[in-house]
C-alpha cells in the first residue's frame, strides 16, 4: 500500500503511521516479531476522533492499492484513482 505519491493526504497519513510506530517502539519495549494491528497501534498513541479519521485514510489506501493492482498498476501510477479516493470533499 505504500507507494511513491504526490497526495498530501496520503503523504500526512503516512507520516502519522510511521510516526505511530516510532512513538509505540519508544514508549513499549518491543522486539522485531512483535506484531500489532493498526488499530491498536493508533488507539495506544492518538485521540479516537483522529484514529478513526487514520483509519479511513488506511482503508481508502487498501482499496487504491487493490485496484491498482488488479489493473495490473503495481507501482501505483494510475494518480487518478488515489486523488478521487482521497479528496476530502467527496464521500466514498
Amino acid at each position: 500500500m505504500l507507494r511513491p505519491t504526490y497526495n498530501l493526504e496520503k503523504i500526512l497519513f503516512w507520516m502519522y503511521i510511521f510516526n505511530a510506530i516510532l512513538q509505540y517502539a519508544e514508549k513499549y519495549n518491543v522486539d522485531k516479531t512483535f506484531k500489532i494491528s493498526i488499530t491498536e497501534l493508533l488507539t495506544a498513541i492518538y485521540p479516537e476522533e483522529l484514529v478513526k479519521e487514520l483509519l479511513i485514510d488506511f482503508y481508502k489506501c487498501e482499496f487504491c492499492s487493490g485496484e491498482q493492482s488488479r489493473y495490473g498498476d503495481m507501482i501505483g501510477a494510475r494518480l487518478d484513482l488515489e486523488e478521487e479516493v482521497f479528496d476530502k470533499n467527496r464521500i466514498i
